[in-house]
Parts: C-alpha cells; sequence; structure tokens
C-alpha cells in the first residue's frame, strides 16, 4: 500500500494502538520511533573477524536504526562511536 514503508524499513516504527487479528496496517497506525534514546542503557557488542565481546554502556544521543551514535562505555567511562543495530543494543565493527 500507498506510504507504509517496505518491510526491512519497518525495524524503526511502531504501532500507536492495537491492530485487531486480519486488520489492515495503514500509515495512521504507525510512528518512526528511535531504537536507542539519550540516556539510556545499551548492550555494546565489539566484533572483529570471529571475535565478538558484548558489554554494557550508555547512549549519549538519540538514534534510529543504522545511525551511528556516542556512547559510554560502562566498564572504562571511555566515549565510543557505535551504530544502532536494534533495541537497545548498538555494535563496533573492526575495533581496534
Amino acid at each position: 500500500p500507498e506510504g507504509i514503508p517496505e518491510r526491512n524499513e519497518l525495524i524503526n516504527y511502531t504501532l500507536t494502538r492495537d491492530l485487531p487479528k486480519g486488520g489492515v496496517l495503514k500509515k495512521t497506525h504507525l510512528r518512526k520511533a528511535p531504537l536507542v534514546k539519550f540516556g539510556e542503557d545499551v548492550r555494546i557488542t565489539f566484533r572483529r573477524g570471529n571475535l565478538e565481546i558484548t558489554t554494557l554502556g550508555r547512549v549519549l544521543e538519540t538514534g534510529f536504526y543504522g545511525d551511528t551514535v556516542r556512547v559510554r562505555v560502562g566498564s572504562t567511562g571511555k566515549v565510543i562511536r557505535a551504530r544502532v543495530v536494534g533495541e537497545g543494543e548498538v555494535a563496533v565493527e573492526g575495533f581496534y
């Protein structure tokens, strides 16, 4: 339907009200919502090749899927840049 985002773009949207079973999804049912919000705790995943390390941090910017945001790593206090990959989740690829 016209005006409704493609399926792979829906990750940035949330329903504004319940949709009954068999109901038709309309643009008025959706609103764009960030996946991480300023001040929230997030899970940070560092990936390089087959190595993956996960820790906690606090996001310093609000962001949508695919955005790069600043995050303070909880264990070190260091501020890094990471990509938003899910609700409350960011990732760093090819870290040093």
